[in-house]
């Protein structure tokens, strides 16, 4: 016959399960890419802060600005 087994020692931990975390929210975009006409875009029409960028990246949904120095070190950066 087998041996026999113990059962579980009363305080050995539980099995931790993984945390539920609900997915990010997603927005559709105000428009496709392709389908948009921007011909300029005047961010310190907005923010008197928001200029003096230095580069940038894109993301499937968004633009994003990085600042550089507009005369002072805002740290303001744009998402458009």
């Amino acid at each position: 016959p087998p041996p026999p087994t113990s059962p579980p020692s009363p305080l050995a931990p539980p099995p931790l399960a993984p945390p539920l975390v609900p997915p990010p929210p997603t927005f559709p975009p105000a428009c496709v890419w392709s389908d948009c006409t921007v011909e300029s875009l005047n961010l310190a029409e907005t923010n008197s802060n928001l200029k003096g960028f230095r580069g940038g990246f894109a993301t499937a949904a968004y633009a994003y600005y990085v600042p550089n120095d507009n005369g002072a070190l805002s740290g303001y950066a744009a998402r458009v």
